[in-house]
């Protein structure tokens, strides 16, 4: 059953009926003109009932009455079906309106970011001021700077943290697979480190580590833990949702090339080294939904890489 066209527009598509199934009861039961035309899509028999004809028989009226009476059935159903299919569509409207707008809060905040990531570099390229990008408390205020607008994005859009892999489900696996990551790259960018230093390449000035910088790692897992909340939490996950993106590949993709650019001050051998660590992050972030594996192998891949000289 449709709607037929009227001047431009085209017909809409009502309901579909089959075998044993009613057609025009409405228009039986209080006389008006039908709203709806049908068309058989396929070879059918169709039996027509005249009330004129039902009045003829013996005792008609009671007959008829009793007919619109079992069509009323009908017709509260159909009616009901009417109003679940538009409920659901508007509900499928006031989510596409939600998602509209957080889009559009999402898309501000990664301009925000871009422009707090250009300013800062530019700063630093340009020696607008004295800064020295390998201490501890420039990390500190980089991130919180970043973290502003970050947590004042999750705000405003209403996620919840769990949805940013802060959870405890699926934790076990995550640190698990995060601890085996971690020393199979601690091993490959301390390797990576000595390999540059002995061809005179370096990006970085390697350092020692003394007994006083391990009582720093533990913060340093902190700030590794924040920044996975943006880069893999934040950035990944909202990349995915936006562009439907069920696999998470392209996502993970946008995610680790924005977070990477963040790292710009380092040089660029360091983006390209924060580039390829965030595809791998994404990739284990997808399989468990969890920050705490990735935050550990990003802590630990992030003091090896300082520490052998490679940012």
């Amino acid at each position: 059953m449709f709607r037929p066209a009227t001047g431009a527009q085209a017909e809409y598509r009502v309901a579909e009926i089959g075998p044993g199934q009613t057609l025009g009861e409405m228009a039986m039961i209080d006389g008006a003109p039908r709203s709806l035309s049908a068309r058989a899509e396929t070879d059918c028999r169709l039996s027509v009932v005249d009330p004129d004809d039902v009045r003829a028989l013996p005792d008609g009226d009671r007959r008829l009455a009793e007919l619109k009476g079992s069509l009323s059935t009908t017709v509260v159903r159909r009616m009901r079906e009417s109003n679940d299919r538009y409920v659901q569509a508007l509900e499928s409207d006031l989510r596409r309106a939600r998602e509209q707008q957080q889009f559009g809060r999402f898309f501000i905040y990664i301009l925000a970011m871009m422009t707090i990531g250009t300013v800062v570099n530019d700063v630093i390229a340009r020696q607008i001021v004295e800064i020295d990008i390998y201490t501890v408390s420039f990390a500190w205020q980089y991130l919180a700077i970043l973290l502003v607008p970050s947590f004042a994005i999750i705000h405003h859009m209403g996620i919840p943290f769990r949805e940013l892999g802060v959870t405890t489900s699926g934790i076990r696996r995550s640190l698990t697979e995060g601890a085996v990551m971690s020393l199979i790259g601690l091993a490959l960018v301390l390797g990576l480190g000595a390999s540059l230093r002995a061809m005179d390449i370096l990006p970085g000035r390697p350092m020692t580590i003394t007994l006083a910088d391990l009582t720093g790692i533990i913060p340093y897992v902190v700030h590794s833990f924040l920044q996975e909340l943006v880069g893999r939490g934040l950035l990944l996950s909202s990349f995915r949702r936006f562009l439907n993106d069920s696999r998470g590949i392209f996502s993970n993709v946008l995610a680790a090339g924005g977070f990477a650019m963040f790292h710009l001050h380092f040089g660029f051998a360091a983006v390209g080294l924060t580039f390829v660590s965030s595809i791998v992050f994404g990739a284990i972030y997808l399989r468990h939904r969890n920050l705490a594996g990735v935050s550990l192998l990003h802590a630990v891949l992030g003091v090896g890489a300082f520490y052998a000289g490679l940012m």
